[in-house]
């Protein structure tokens, strides 16, 4: 407050964020500015990102989660760009997504948890191992939260514009600029989708 005097944050639960280097908030400029925090932050709830730079569905990377059962109110899922981009077949993809998907479901049940699919790269017209296009991730991983209830599905295609000037690696990495649209664009349908969270 003005005054100097320290008021606790209201604590109206946490966010679960989990996703690669771009979740994890690489080329974002500072913690603050990555896009899981802006997005805990509007939606008035604590962030703890798990997001590891390089990674994609590993069910194996949530072994340590269930301690957090009875704390995490929301969970952000934000793999994919790596999986596409590295992973030899379509089917791994596919399968390493829905056992993925299915963990957080068995660790977290009932908990609402918003899947995106890849944000546009610059480089999507590669060809990779698996011969599957970058728009393919989204049509996948939409089909797949189809199977659990609690699971909503964001297409992040478009949700930063197909322009490199919002990279600031060029390429991959979104920038500020970038990230303020990302966790903009998912505020509101997370808000959307559950108008309870807003907080104000």
């Amino acid at each position: 407050r003005w005054n100097g005097e320290f008021v606790p944050k209201p604590h109206f639960g946490v966010m679960l964020a989990l996703g690669d280097s771009i979740t994890q908030g690489f080329f974002a400029g500072r913690p603050s500015a990555s896009y899981p925090e802006m997005l805990a932050d509007g939606l008035g709830i604590d962030l703890i990102n798990q997001a590891i730079a390089g990674n994609g569905f590993d069910k194996n990377t949530l072994c340590s989660l269930e301690k957090l059962q009875n704390t995490v109110k929301i969970i952000l899922i934000a793999y994919g760009t790596n999986d596409w981009s590295h992973k030899f077949t379509a089917d791994s993809i596919a399968s390493g997504a829905y056992e993925y998907l299915k963990e957080v479901a068995r660790i977290f049940p009932n908990i609402p948890t918003f899947v995106v699919s890849p944000i546009w790269r610059a480089d999507e017209k590669k060809i990779v191992p698996s011969g599957k296009s970058f728009c393919w991730m989204a049509e996948m991983l939409s089909n797949i939260c189809k199977a659990f209830p609690e699971m909503r599905f964001i297409d992040g295609y478009n949700i930063v514009p197909h322009d490199t000037i919002f990279f600031a690696d060029g390429r991959l990495h979104p920038g500020a600029n970038g990230a303020k649209l990302i966790s903009g664009y998912l505020l509101s349908e997370i808000v959307k989708s559950l108008p309870s969270l807003k907080s104000c």
